[in-house]
């Protein structure tokens, strides 16, 4: 830095920077790694229901894969969700869904990571 304050607060800081490296970075590092662990174990043991969000009830899954990755653009980040409605699992009777087919469908890109 050229502020010689800010270089002066530095040196007197820099033994708590360092500790605070030295300490807590392998903490936070451990915590990251348990919850990307559980992450992948999510989706090694993915089904057709594992992106679903019961929304509107169990009766009412509501798809929440990508239909393309996300987008980064003006601090805005753009993520497209599939946004559908997909039938209840272990249904066993038809249901009157009460909003009318879908007629328009998400863009679907391949090989651009939207699955």
């Amino acid at each position: 830095m050229k502020n010689k304050v800010l270089n002066e607060l530095v040196k007197l800081s820099s033994s708590v920077i360092n500790r605070i490296i030295k300490e807590m970075l392998p903490k936070v590092s451990a915590v990251v790694d348990t919850e990307v662990i559980a992450f992948n174990k999510m989706i090694a043991n993915e089904g057709p229901y594992t992106f679903d969000l019961p929304l509107l009830g169990a009766n009412f899954p509501l798809n929440l894969t990508m239909t393309s990755a996300p987008k980064f653009a003006d601090n805005l980040i753009r993520v497209n969700f599939d946004g559908l409605f997909d039938d209840a699992e272990n249904k066993t009777s038809p249901f009157n869904f009460p909003i009318e087919e879908n007629a328009q469908w998400p863009d679907r890109f391949e090989h651009s990571l939207s699955e």
